[in-house]
C-alpha cells in the first residue's frame, strides 16, 4: 500500500482511485487492477477541450493551447499507454483548432506517435483534421503533423471550427 505522503497538494486520483498520477511526473499504483474511464478536460475558460472516450474516440479542440504543464500531459499520456494495452478494433482521432501554437503541436506529434503504433496491431486509426475553409495555416500545421508521423489525415472543411463536433 502506498503511504499518501508519496503525493503532492496538488496530486488527484485518477481511474476510480486505483492508478494516481502526481504533478512530479511519478505513476503510482495502488494495485494492478485499472479500470480505464473516459477523459475529459475542459480549460478553465472553456476555449480548449480533450475528451477520450473508451469506445475510440479521441477529440482534441479548440483554440490549441495545451497546457504547458507536467500534470495535464502526464494524464494525457497516462490515459492513452492505458488505452494502448486494450484498444478498441477502430480508434478515431479528431482535431479541430482555431489556432496552433508550436507546443501544442509537438504534443500532438507525440500523441498520434503513441496513437500509430495501433496499426502494427491490425487495429484501425483515422485521423480526422477539422478547419476552416480559408484557414490555411491551420491546414498546413495538419500536413505537417501527417509528414512528420507518416500516416494520412481525413481533412474536413467546417464554415466554423468552434462548432464542428
Amino acid at each position: 500500500m502506498l503511504k499518501s505522503s508519496v503525493f503532492t497538494r496538488k496530486s488527484y486520483s485518477v481511474f476510480q482511485d486505483n492508478f494516481y498520477y502526481n504533478c512530479a511526473g511519478n505513476r503510482n499504483y495502488r494495485n494492478t487492477l485499472m479500470a480505464i474511464q473516459e477523459l475529459h478536460i475542459l480549460s478553465a475558460d472553456k476555449l480548449n477541450e480533450i475528451h477520450f472516450n473508451t469506445d475510440g474516440v479521441f477529440v482534441i479542440k479548440g483554440r490549441g493551447f495545451l497546457p504547458g504543464n507536467n500534470e495535464t500531459l502526464g494524464r494525457i499520456n497516462v490515459w492513452i499507454d492505458e488505452y494502448l494495452k486494450e484498444p478498441k478494433e477502430n480508434t478515431l482521432v479528431i482535431f479541430a483548432f482555431e489556432y496552433l501554437n508550436s507546443f501544442t503541436t509537438v504534443s500532438i506529434i507525440n500523441i498520434l506517435k503513441k496513437l500509430t503504433t495501433l496499426i502494427t496491431r491490425n487495429k484501425k486509426l483515422k485521423i480526422q483534421w477539422y478547419h476552416e475553409e480559408a484557414d490555411h495555416d491551420i491546414i498546413e500545421r495538419g500536413e505537417h503533423i501527417s509528414s512528420v508521423i507518416n500516416f494520412p489525415f481525413e481533412y474536413i472543411m467546417t464554415k466554423n471550427i468552434r462548432r464542428s463536433n
